[in-house]
C-alpha cells in the first residue's frame, strides 16, 4: 500500500508544471520532517517507560509528562519530610 501510495505522489509530481514542483517539494519535507519529529518524540517518551506513550507524541505531552513526574517527586519528598519529623519527634 504505502508503495502504491508513493507511487502515485511519483506521478503526480511528475504530471506539474516545472514552477509548482518546488511547492510540492517544499510540501514533502516540511510533511517529512513532521512526521519524524512527532516519532521522535512518541520514541522519546516510550523510552521514558510512561504507560499509555504512543507512537506520535506531541511536544505538550512531554512537558505533561515532565510536570507529573515532578509533582510525583514533590509528593514522595514530602512523605520523607514527615518520615523524618516523626523518627525526630520520637528521639527527643
Amino acid at each position: 500500500m504505502g508503495f502504491g501510495a508513493a507511487l502515485l505522489v511519483a506521478l503526480a509530481f511528475r504530471m506539474l508544471p516545472g514552477s509548482m514542483r518546488w511547492v510540492t517539494r517544499l510540501a514533502l519535507v516540511v510533511a517529512v520532517g513532521a512526521l519524524l519529529t512527532g516519532a521522535y518524540f512518541g520514541a522519546v517518551r516510550r523510552s521514558s517507560g510512561l504507560p499509555g506513550a504512543s507512537a506520535f507524541a506531541a511536544p505538550s505531552a512531554l512537558i505533561e509528562d515532565a510536570k507529573a513526574a515532578v509533582e510525583q517527586v514533590n509528593q514522595r519528598q514530602k512523605q520523607q519530610d514527615e518520615e523524618i519529623r516523626k523518627i525526630q519527634a520520637e528521639g527527643h
